[in-house]
This record gives structure tokens, sequence and C-alpha cells, in this order.
């Protein structure tokens, strides 16, 4: 008797103590309470199968959820643009970590300065066969904060749609997105890639790299 009502005190301890942590919580206007932007910029993967963005000269442009009292202008034009302006919940436990590219996509595209076969040419673009892989708050913000937090990218870059490349999640210390070469070039040695960057606002980005390109297969690695 004596062990069944410790075993029912401790219950009782640990539900209070959640329940104060779901209290000092706070509540946040907006889902993503911080928005990255900066120079764009490319680096090889590992094996050289692929490539990365990225950012250089990061500037983070924060929700007044996150620093009450500083001057959001740029922030809250975003947030509204992306449609985020009414999530109103507790912030999660990731919450303060959650990060999107200020730029919304337009169009993705990569071009090589070497022939990558007789059907791809210097110069024109290589989006049939490079994959992207990256991930998106969008679907989840405009389905009212509901579904898959993460829309998961994993396809060709000729099959992207443009609404796909919108809120696209920033990893900070990590790369993403990702593009990863489907086949080997016939022209063997470095190849400068240019991936041509069109926001939804209409500026055009070309971040280049130099590298060995080599194939990668998305069913075994």
């Amino acid at each position: 008797m004596k062990n069944l009502v410790f075993s029912i005190a401790a219950a009782c301890i640990i539900c209070t103590s959640c329940s104060k942590q779901e209290e000092s919580r706070p509540c946040v206007q907006h889902y993503i309470p911080t928005y990255v932007k900066g120079e764009y910029v490319l680096s090889p993967l590992y094996a050289n199968k692929g490539i990365s963005l990225s950012l250089n000269n990061v500037k983070l442009l924060s929700s007044p959820d996150k620093y009450p009292g500083i001057k959001a202008e740029e922030y809250l034009s975003i947030a509204e643009r992306n449609g985020d302006m009414s999530y109103n919940r507790p912030a999660d436990y990731d919450w303060d970590f959650r990060m999107a590219y200020a730029d919304n996509f337009r169009s993705l595209h990569l071009t090589s300065d070497t022939d990558w076969d007789e059907t791809h040419p210097a110069g024109t673009p290589l989006d049939d066969l490079i994959r992207i892989e990256a991930s998106s708050y969008a679907a989840y913000i405009l389905n009212g904060y509901q579904g898959d937090e993460k829309n998961i990218i994993a396809k060709r870059l000729d099959q992207i749609a443009p609404d796909e490349l919108q809120v696209v999640h920033f990893h900070g210390f990590y790369t993403n997105p990702d593009f990863f070469f489907l086949t080997d070039p016939v022209t063997h040695g470095p190849h400068t890639l240019t991936l041509t960057i069109t926001t939804t606002d209409g500026k055009v980005h070309t971040p280049t790299v130099t590298c060995i390109p080599k194939p990668y297969d998305p069913e075994t690695e």
C-alpha cells in the first residue's frame, strides 16, 4: 500500500512538472523565428558526388517573438509573404533553432562550362541529370499549420515545381539544398558549375564551384 501511495505521489509530481514546463513555453505568433540572407555559395559534397548551396556573410532576420522590441520590418515582410502570421501556439523545443532562407526560389538551373555528354554541351541546363534534396515548410504553414511540418524534396531538378521552393529550410552548419550528379560526365576532369537562382522577387544569383563530378546512385547511397 505504501508503495502504491508513493508511486501515485511520484506520478503527480512528474505531471505537475510537465505542466509547468508547458506553461513556461511562450506563445509565439510565427512558426519560423529566423530567416537567413547572405551571399549564395556552392561547395563540393563528399567524394565530389554533388554540390551544396549555402550562404556566406550571413544576416539573421529574427521574429519579435524571439527578441521583443527589435526592429523587425524586413522579417515581418517575409513572414507576411509566406503566410506565417497566425501560428499562435506555445513554442516547441525546436522553435529557437528553426531557420529558413529569406528568399523564396522561382527556379534553380545548373550548368557546366564543359560538355557533360552529347545532349548536354557546355552551357546547357543539366537539370534532368541532377537530383535535388531539400525540405520546405511552406505546405505546413499554408495548410493552417497542420500535417507534416516539413515537405521533403528529393527528385530531379527538372521535376521541381516553383511552389516547392518556398520557405526552404536552412540548416545552419549543415548544407542544404544539395544537388547530386546522376551520371558520370564524358568529359573527365574539372567542371566549373553555375547554379542560376531566380527568386520570386525577380533577383538572379549565379554562384559557381569547380570540382571533378562523380556519379551518385540514390538507390544505394
